[in-house]
C-alpha cells in the first residue's frame, strides 16, 4: 500500500477529532446546550393557541426565547393598538 494511502485516512480522522473538540469547547464557552426546536415551538404554540392577551403573549414569547437560546436580555416590542 502506498504511504499516501495510509496517510489520508489518518489525516481525516485527526481533522474530524479536532473539529469535534473545538465545537465542544465553543458550545461550552457560549453555553450552547443542544435543544429540540420542534419541541419548543410545539410547546409555545400549544400554550398560545387561544391566547389573546398581548401582555401574556409577550411574556410567553420571552420565556420561550430564553428557554431556547438563553439570551443575556430580551424584550418584545408591541405596536400600540390602532397604530400602523
Amino acid at each position: 500500500m502506498p504511504p499516501i494511502a495510509r496517510f489520508i485516512p489518518r489525516h481525516r480522522l485527526i481533522a474530524l477529532t479536532v473539529v469535534l473538540v473545538i465545537k465542544r469547547v465553543v458550545d461550552r464557552r457560549f453555553n450552547r446546550a443542544p435543544y429540540d426546536a420542534e419541541r419548543i415551538v410545539k410547546q409555545f404554540s400549544g400554550r398560545l393557541r387561544d391566547e389573546l392577551d398581548l401582555a401574556t403573549l409577550a411574556g410567553e414569547l420571552q420565556r420561550t426565547s430564553v428557554a431556547a437560546v438563553e439570551p443575556v436580555a430580551s424584550a418584545a416590542w408591541l405596536r400600540a393598538s390602532g397604530a400602523r
